[in-house]
């Protein structure tokens, strides 16, 4: 019996330079096209750094983005050809704009012009620069919120409920290494500092994002093809409207991937694909919900007909990132 397949895509946190090669010969063409279009729109080179470490002007974390959004978008585009077409898609955190180019709602250029104009507000942003995030690992929200309250919601809040048990958690720098220790003290198993200095989906990155919003308003949005599940409210999102907002409230608003993946679920999806090389949102899923089917990108086109046991690939112990 035919599935129904969800792309799931990633935000930031892979390092593509480990997986280059898993890509194939016909998928290294497209990068390298893909690539050039990056660097007619903002003169860097993501070729070289993917493959010779260089680096530019621009801060090492944007050449990753910029090589995550390429890559997954070609992946993407090589499922759909391939018969793959989902019933719906999802990104998680900055993700959205892959699933926004994959939907096409828009282009692949719009795609780096929108994470260029974020790059941009949040670098110009005294209060956003000084944030940090963690992943605390084994404690329950109720703990995890009262453990916030006591330095209070200004200064940290839950950025993202990954599932159950593992929670992203934003604020102030100081305040972050505060809760780090103050959740290994209550018991957490693990509490994981995540590799950036903007405190995402906080009213932080709130200050700025006009220049962010002008860039939204000013780009060619157009209706998805393809319904996008918020991973904010778990609304169905089609229209331009809807994606253009979305796209704005994504930056600062928490997100609930729990809530997200029991929706797609409820909506008859029974298999789920992360378009991605790496599997960093794979395993954090599959503890929501063990009845379904969960793929990686490498393991969905290895699987005879597309369709495998959903087990089989070594889970990232990577926390995924925003």
């Amino acid at each position: 019996m035919k599935m129904d397949n969800a792309f799931l895509f990633q935000g930031v946190g892979t390092e593509y330079r480990n997986y280059l090669n898993l890509l194939s010969e016909d998928q290294l063409d497209s990068l390298h096209a893909h690539c050039k279009s990056v660097e007619s729109l903002l003169s860097i080179d993501i070729w070289t750094y993917l493959f010779e470490s260089k680096l530019g002007s621009y801060e090492p974390y944007f050449y990753q983005w910029l090589s995550i959004y390429s890559i997954d978008f070609i992946l993407s585009q090589n499922l759909i050809y391939s018969g793959a077409k989902p019933s719906v898609i999802s990104g998680y955190s900055l993700g959205l704009i892959t699933a926004m180019a994959c939907s096409s709602s828009i282009s692949f250029e719009t795609g780096i012009i929108l994470l260029h104009s974020i790059y941009e507000y949040l670098n110009e942003n005294i209060l956003s620069s000084k944030g940090a995030m963690i992943a605390i690992i084994g404690l329950e929200y109720a703990v995890v919120k009262d453990l916030i309250l006591q330095v209070g919601d200004s200064q940290a809040g839950i950025a993202i409920k990954n599932n159950q048990y593992c929670f992203i958690v934003s604020g102030e720098s100081e305040t972050i290494e505060y809760l780090t220790k103050e959740a290994m003290l209550i018991g957490a198993i693990k509490v994981v500092r995540l590799d950036t200095n903007f405190a995402f989906h906080t009213a932080r990155l709130e200050c700025g994002i006009e220049k962010f919003t002008k860039c939204v308003m000013e780009r060619n949005i157009r209706d998805s093809t393809i319904p996008i599940l918020s991973a904010i409210d778990q609304r169905v999102l089609t229209s331009s409207k809807e994606l253009e907002s979305e796209l704005i409230k994504n930056m600062s608003a928490p997100l609930d991937w729990h809530a997200l993946i029991l929706k797609i679920g409820s909506m008859g999806v029974n298999s789920f694909i992360e378009v991605s090389l790496d599997s960093s949102i794979t395993k954090t899923s599959k503890m929501i919900n063990s009845q379904h089917k969960f793929y990686n990108y490498s393991k969905y086109v290895s699987s005879s007909n597309g369709v495998g046991n959903g087990v089989g690939f070594e889970d990232s112990d990577r926390i995924s990132q925003i």
